[in-house]
């Protein structure tokens, strides 16, 4: 009797593993993060999503979207070709802005509480409804251990930081894209400008003088639309 046992112990024993690693293998099982923004001329969008796939199997998905509680569908991101992520692994993807979303022949607004409170899904074979990750958080660690927890400051335009070394941003659309310069207090342009004239008389910035320089470069005939901001003048001109 013992002996008949001791035979099909090493089958008991692996059977509770082979259904474990039999499980990682059907179906899907994906899960998100992501980041919400509203920024410049773009309409709001999800930015930026970390998808993983929890299967020990390889997924192919061709686009990511969103279902609201009104059931409406909000396209997040298409992808072509298609994107493979391997099994057991996280891919991050960074979306494209654009100018605003349409209801048919209607312009519609998508709230931050829509974009929160809907379903994420990943269009691969089928539709997959995917689990939202909850990140661990390091400032609630810290108070449970009562450790002192540094936090950060950036001052952000269109989701670039910057320093009060700028005193005036500078937003315009290229070739589609939406790319953001910032101009230093000395007059110097930095950040998204690749073009050959990049300096400013420093007593000439100013939205009049900045507007000017664009247009006497013929920056205006190239951008599809363009605007100039003053950034934080009172922080920034106390900071000298």
């Amino acid at each position: 009797m013992i002996v008949e046992f001791l035979k099909v112990l090493p089958g008991l024993v692996l059977f509770p593993f082979s259904i474990y690693f039999f499980w990682k293998k059907i179906g899907y099982s994906v899960s998100v993060s992501y980041s919400f923004s509203v920024v410049g001329f773009s309409a709001a969008r999800v930015s930026e999503v970390n998808i993983t796939n929890h299967k020990d199997k390889p997924i192919t998905i061709f686009s990511v979207f969103l279902i609201t509680k009104d059931k409406i569908t909000i396209p997040v991101e298409q992808f072509n070709p298609p994107k493979v992520i391997k099994n057991l692994e996280t891919i991050q993807v960074e979306t494209k802005a654009f100018y605003c979303y349409y209801k048919g022949a209607e312009r519609y607004e998508v709230s931050r509480d829509e974009i929160y409170e809907a379903d994420f899904f990943v269009e691969s074979s089928k539709n997959i409804k995917c689990k939202k990750m909850k990140r661990a958080s390091a400032f609630g660690a810290a108070m449970t251990k009562g450790n002192v927890h540094l936090t950060t400051s950036s001052l952000r335009f269109n989701g670039v930081v910057y320093n009060d070394s700028v005193l005036y941003a500078i937003s315009y659309i290229i070739a589609g894209v939406q790319k953001t310069a910032f101009v230093k207090r000395d007059g110097f342009i930095t950040g998204d400008w690749e073009f050959q004239l990049n300096k400013i008389n420093s007593n000439e910035v100013n939205e009049v003088g900045i507007t000017a320089f664009i247009k006497h470069c013929g920056y205006d005939k190239i951008f599809q639309g363009w605007q100039v901001d003053e950034l934080d003048q009172e922080r920034t001109m106390s900071a000298q």
